[in-house]
């Protein structure tokens, strides 16, 4: 991780939500002095299970906690948490892992400043202890879950893996359907030519960073390929679901990755990227 001046500072806000406690002014400035600014790069950055203990907070941009098997449990946004749990090494609670989002900044608060913090003061303790409780009953239930959404949420974006089904009676499909974008103006022009937009891959293992770039452009917001294809770790043979997922996530979409027949996959909610297999 990168340390950086520049990320926006923690407010006494937000100290006191995280610790679940009103610290003496003393006390926030110690906070204040000892907390480390981090920029993390584009994917995983940090696990439980080798972490030191101390809390990171969202200050910028957006964190995806990840279980032992890689599933979402949790997308993180501005004032939100984690790392609770390497505060209390004599519990047994379950190990995950954070994926950063693009521009995402963070406020790191040593174990050095808060442990004594919490010998001081129980309220803290039974704060943190309980919001290491609540993610680590998130894993066993596997219910991914959003903390301090902010007013602008992208759909969620199904990763979807065809199976050669066998052959049956499809409905018809009369008109894909997509939810309502903020961006209006040019969806009328949508409406009205019958067109989405387009974007032709440069080369045969281009074809999932061409479709999130498409995906991403329909709701107004434009990527250039190349980064898409680099945060999907695309080679030679294309881009895998797993780094095709964790693209999507980067850029802001929450993902679901599915394998599904024809006629499952008409049942789908779009946006979606489909590989045929």
């Amino acid at each position: 991780m990168v340390q950086n001046a520049s990320t926006p500072a923690l407010t006494q806000g937000q100290l006191s939500d995280v610790l679940g406690y009103q610290l003496s002014q003393k006390e926030i400035e110690n906070c204040f002095k000892t907390t480390e600014h981090l920029t993390p790069k584009v994917g995983q950055f940090w696990q439980a299970a080798d972490a030191q203990p101390g809390i990171y907070i969202v200050t910028t941009g957006k964190v995806r906690l990840l279980d032992s098997q890689g599933e979402l449990i949790a997308t993180l946004n501005a004032g939100a948490s984690f790392g609770e749990s390497t505060l209390f090494p004599n519990h047994s609670f379950q190990p995950y892992s954070a994926r950063a989002s693009v521009n995402l900044k963070l406020s790191y608060l040593p174990g050095e400043t808060l442990l004594p913090l919490i010998q001081k003061h129980p309220e803290i303790r039974e704060h943190l202890h309980q919001v290491a409780l609540k993610l680590d009953s998130l894993q066993k239930k596997g219910e991914p879950e959003t903390a301090h959404s902010s007013d602008e949420n992208l759909p969620e974006a199904n990763i979807t893996e065809y199976q050669q089904p066998e052959v049956k009676p499809q409905k018809t499909i009369n008109k894909a359907y997509f939810p309502s974008p903020t961006q209006r103006v040019g969806h009328l022009w949508q409406r009205i030519t019958r067109r989405y937009p387009f974007f032709a891959q440069q080369s045969g293992s281009d074809c999932g960073a061409a479709c999130l770039v498409m995906v991403a452009r329909y709701w107004g917001k434009n990527f250039s390929v190349n980064r898409v294809r680099d945060i999907a770790n695309v080679d030679r043979n294309g881009a895998s679901l797993r780094g095709l997922s964790a693209a999507a996530e980067s850029i802001g979409y929450s993902t679901r990755p599915v394998k599904a027949s024809l006629d499952q996959l008409a049942k789908q909610k779009l946006p979606a990227i489909a590989h045929w297999e």
